[in-house]
C-alpha cells in the first residue's frame, strides 16, 4: 500500500481533472491543465488549476494512532471572458467547491493492529476562500480556497491506519 498522505492526494489530484464540460462544470480543466508546484498563474494556459500541499499537524491521538490534519490549498485562474470579474471567478470557485467536496476520500490502507486491508476515509473542511485579490492580472481572473483534510494513520507506519 501507498502512503495514506499520497493515496489522499491523488484523490485531490483526480477530483480536480474531472472538473470538466462532461461532468458539468462550467469550465474544462481535464487531465492537461491541474498542476501539483507552485506556478506564477500569469504562465499557466486557462482555466487552470494549482495544488499545494501546506503544513500537516500531527497529533497523539488513541492508542498507535495518530490525527493528521492537511492544510490543501487551490489555486485557479481563467481567462477573463467579458462578464464581471467577481462573477465569473465565483462559477470557477464554485467547480472547485463541488468537486473538491464530492464526499470524504476514501483510501485502501492496512490495520497496523491486524494487517488486513481496511477502507478508511479522510474528512474534508473548507477553511477560507478568496477571488481576484492581490495583483490583478490582466485579462485573468483567480482565486484561491484552502481546505483541511483529516485523517487517521499509524505511529508506526504512514502507510498503516
Amino acid at each position: 500500500m501507498s502512503i495514506i498522505r499520497q493515496q489522499i492526494m491523488d484523490e485531490v489530484e483526480s477530483r480536480m481533472k474531472g472538473i470538466t464540460y462532461a461532468n458539468d462544470y462550467t469550465r474544462e480543466v481535464g487531465a492537461s491543465r491541474v498542476f501539483n508546484a507552485n506556478r506564477l498563474p500569469q504562465n499557466l494556459p486557462t482555466p487552470s488549476i494549482v495544488i499545494l500541499q501546506g503544513a500537516e499537524s500531527v497529533t497523539a491521538n488513541v492508542g498507535d494512532r495518530y490525527e493528521c490534519i492537511l492544510s490543501v490549498s487551490i489555486g485557479f485562474v481563467d481567462a477573463y471572458a467579458g462578464k464581471d470579474p467577481d462573477v465569473e471567478a465565483n462559477e470557477f470557485l464554485a467547480d472547485v467547491q463541488t468537486a473538491f467536496t464530492n464526499g470524504d476520500i476514501v483510501f485502501s490502507t492496512t490495520s497496523a493492529a491486524t494487517s488486513a486491508t481496511v477502507s478508511s476515509a479522510a474528512s474534508i473542511l473548507e477553511v477560507s476562500n478568496s477571488l481576484n485579490a492581490g495583483e490583478p492580472m490582466d485579462g485573468k481572473v483567480f482565486g484561491e480556497i484552502t481546505y483541511e483534510i483529516q485523517y487517521y494513520r499509524a505511529v508506526t507506519d504512514p502507510r498503516k491506519i
